[in-house]
């Protein structure tokens, strides 16, 4: 059966062959077509190792992530990944003039399909560490019970529906469950006994801010911060001191500027705030701090644009809070707008 593998952390695979070879080679095809051949040179018993998270992660696409969170509904689809390991009896691979491939002896070898998703593993989870299969992929973790059954918990604000992803049994696949604008639990899984108790945020006085993210196992996640929010605009330029005499007379306007600005940049930045979440949340917005792709959905001041702004996280650094030390658990975040104020493409 095939298997998720985090391409944002490194992908290993092992082989050895005990027959006589001068040369043993990896293939990497990428959604049917052959992207990568890889050859080194080997020799009997030696252990050939080859890392192909990094090279595999240049094909993930279907980011352009459009704020239109029902469209979640539409299973996400890792990337196919086929890798071959063969060995042959002639240095250079199967390219080689004369090349003879050697079919005894070898552990590790022959072709293994993955599926590949942006996601990435911790140092202390080891090497290779896969998404595990029928699996809720989120880590808002809030009990587990003796026999190692997590019960998971999300926070919403009133009247708004939403979705949990899900690896598929085979790893082909992330699937979104909806649950509906007033559900207070969902239940998961294969054999529908994982637990996901869905709370819900009471009205406040703030505007509530969904900001959506690639998490580490590669699935789009929606958290909302519901107090406090602060919209600014900052702005850099550059300046020069300009001639504005007439030569010939030696006059100037007195309305014409002396210094002159040039390559005025601005960009807004937006804060927004938490309300009070339990311990497990130091996990989730690790995962936010740490994500490439983050999403605000918001309607900037002074533009048309409504829905999913793509930005930039500005903190460097998130205190992990416990309730002992802190009582009750707050969360800040500061982003930048992914783009310039002034429209600037070209």
């Amino acid at each position: 059966m095939a298997v998720a593998i985090r391409l944002r952390s490194p992908r290993y695979r092992t082989s050895v062959c005990s027959s006589a070879h001068l040369s043993v080679q990896m293939t990497i095809t990428i959604s049917s077509v052959l992207r990568y051949t890889i050859v080194k040179d080997s020799v009997a018993n030696q252990k050939n190792l080859f890392e192909y998270g990094e090279l595999s992660r240049d094909y993930i696409t279907g980011l352009d992530w459009k704020g239109a969170y029902n469209n979640l509904f539409v299973p996400q689809s890792g990337l196919l990944i086929k890798t071959n390991i063969t060995y042959w009896n002639n240095a250079g691979g199967a390219d080689a003039v004369g090349a003879s491939q050697v079919t005894s002896g070898i552990t590790g070898g022959g072709e293994v399909t993955e599926y590949g998703y942006d996601s990435y593993s911790n140092f202390l989870q080891g090497y290779n560490k896969e998404i595990p299969n029928d699996t809720i992929c989120i880590s808002n973790v809030s009990s587990t019970s003796n026999s190692g059954v997590n019960t998971y918990t999300v926070y919403y604000p009133i009247g708004k529906a939403g979705v949990i992803p899900f690896m598929k049994s085979d790893g082909s696949q992330l699937i979104y469950n909806g649950f509906s604008n007033t559900a207070t639990q969902l239940i998961m899984g294969n054999t529908g006994s994982t637990v996901v108790n869905i709370k819900r945020f009471h009205c406040n006085k703030y505007e509530n801010v969904a900001v959506d993210f690639i998490n580490k196992f590669g699935a789009i996640q929606r958290e909302y911060f519901i107090l406090k929010n602060v919209t600014k605009i900052k702005a850099k330029r550059e300046d020069y001191k300009s001639n504005i005499m007439d030569n010939n007379t030696g006059s100037y306007s007195v309305y014409e500027h002396t210094i002159q600005n040039f390559n005025i940049v601005a960009n807004e930045e937006l804060t927004v705030n938490s309300d009070y979440l339990p311990e497990y949340y130091n996990e989730v917005f690790t995962e936010l701090l740490l994500s490439d792709y983050v999403w605000v959905y918001f309607d900037p001041p002074n533009s048309s644009t409504s829905g999913a702004i793509p930005v930039n996280i500005t903190n460097s650094d998130l205190t992990y809070k416990t309730q002992v030390n802190d009582r009750l658990i707050n969360f800040s975040f500061s982003f930048k707008m992914s783009y310039d104020y002034i429209n600037n493409i070209r």
